[in-house]
């Protein structure tokens, strides 16, 4: 694989001032972007996590000690933190003029966030290595950080350092991932704590005050995945997506959309169900009617489901029903975007032809080699990487212990330990229904978990009202 010249990795740091005005309050901070370097017992250098850390500066040295943080990623696994740092976090922030069709060439601006949460606490964004600027210096090193547990392990290392170069040891501690960031959340907790059972084989004890997850892909069952194909549960799970997905393009009258997607859950919990565990053993007519019941949730012809049988997948769906009834196929990450039918593509690229991703991308990588790195104060010749691909194929699945498990004993551990899930309901990517689902099986407190659900696809910040929602929740989390 060809790549750019660059010079020899050096570590780096950049220090920028600004101001952000936040519910109408002028709020001076402070960023510092730098390489944060992992080595090896001998001190030679393997890799380099890549961190923007926000700071408020109006507070006092005393107040900064127990000033709440919140450490922010991605998922991919190898993807960047662009999304979450300039849709959502960053002091500037993408603004689309037409969140659903955003425009993908240039000129890239942002505008202030007026909901930023700077003002309840400082922020971390963290790009992992060989993401972002992220850098795998020694490549033999790779195995040290591709994986569930070793990603967690060197993550955890490098928070560590960082509460304790800015004495916040005190602090409250947020964590916050999206996508498979939720993975990385999850075992990040456990690995912060320390033990035996992790690679850095350390007691820390650092514990977590609260963990946000952003279109989780925990699953209650390590043997399913959101995306596994036609299994009765994921056909159950994937139902109400597929539903509220329907709604936004085909409105149907006499019910909100709230009430369609709770009669979708229903009939998913029941009828659906029943249907999917009986196969051609149900009886013809409930085998019509559950037909009728399918087409009416999906927005897909009847005939296909009684040439092609009653699973649907979230891979199928937006194709076929953007196909069979709005011309345009279905964008699987926020099924909100459309995009026109492939046309005879042959092999459709998952990100730059899906209805969504192939949209907005442009626009959030123009903003991070342009605007936002002069908003960084950044002069550095090394890539960016948005999503870095070789890395997710080279990714180790197994753990000591499940994602899973790993929050589920978090939660164990500390019973004030609170966890945040934000389910976007036009996702296709990652359904609601699975973490309805997942979160309903794992033993819990009262009031550990809170779930809401918003009006936009995988990334919950995009659209106004969802922004909105979001962050007012967000704002309440951290607070208390």
């Amino acid at each position: 694989m060809l790549k750019m010249q660059q010079k020899p990795f050096e570590p780096v740091s950049f220090v920028r001032k600004g101001m952000v005005t936040i519910e109408g309050t002028e709020i001076p901070y402070q960023v510092i972007s730098e390489d944060n370097v992992l080595t090896d017992e001998e001190g030679a250098p393997k890799g380099s996590v890549f961190t923007y850390s926000y700071f408020r500066t109006d507070v006092t040295e005393e107040e900064a000690k127990v000033r709440p943080v919140l450490f922010a990623f991605n998922g991919g696994p190898g993807s960047s933190a662009l999304w979450l740092h300039w849709g959502l976090l960053s002091p500037k922030k993408i603004d689309f003029e037409n969140p659903t069709d955003p425009q993908q060439n240039g000129p890239y601006t942002l505008v202030n966030n007026d909901r930023c949460l700077l003002d309840v606490c400082d922020i971390v964004v963290m790009d992992p290595v060989t993401c972002g600027y992220g850098v795998l210096i020694d490549p033999s090193a790779a195995p040290e950080f591709f994986g569930i547990d070793q990603d967690a392990a060197a993550m955890a290392l490098v928070i560590e350092r960082w509460l304790t170069r800015y004495n916040r040891m005190n602090a409250p501690k947020y964590i916050m991932g999206e996508s498979y960031g939720t993975l990385r959340a999850s075992v990040l907790a456990n690995a912060l704590m320390g033990g035996p059972t992790f690679p850095n084989r350390t007691c820390t004890g650092i514990a977590v005050d609260g963990i946000i997850l952003m279109g989780t892909v925990l699953t209650a069952d390590s043997s399913l995945n959101p995306m596994t194909e036609g299994s009765m549960e994921n056909s159950v799970l994937n139902l109400p997506t597929l539903a509220a997905t329907r709604y936004y393009h085909q409105p149907v009258s006499g019910i909100t959309l709230e009430a369609f997607i709770e009669e979708s859950y229903t009939f998913a919990a029941d009828t659906y169900l029943r249907a999917l565990y009986l196969g051609n053993r149900l009886p013809e007519a409930e085998m019509t009617a559950c037909i009728e019941k399918l087409s009416y949730f999906t927005g897909v012809p009847k005939s296909w489901f009684l040439a092609n049988g009653i699973r649907l997948t979230v891979s199928e769906f937006p194709k076929i029903y953007g196909e069979t009834s709005l011309g345009k196929v279905v964008g699987l990450y926020d099924g909100r975007y459309t995009m026109d039918l492939y046309h005879g593509l042959q092999i459709p690229d998952p990100v730059a032809d899906d209805g969504a991703m192939g949209k907005y991308t442009a626009y959030y990588a123009g903003i991070m080699n342009g605007e936002g790195r002069e908003l960084l104060g950044i002069d550095l010749d090394r890539a960016y990487k948005a999503i870095n691909f070789d890395t997710n194929m080279k990714w180790d699945y197994k753990a000591v212990r499940s994602p899973f498990i790993s929050l589920q004993e978090a939660l164990r551990r500390n019973p004030k330990l609170r966890v945040l899930v934000a389910n976007g309901i036009y996702d296709l990517c990652t359904p609601m229904g699975n973490a309805r689902y997942s979160f309903a099986h794992m033993a819990q407190e009262e009031g550990q978990v809170i779930i809401k659900d918003y009006p936009s696809g995988h990334m919950a910040y995009v659209g106004d009202v969802s922004y909105e929602m979001l962050t007012k929740d967000l704002h309440e989390f951290i607070e208390k």
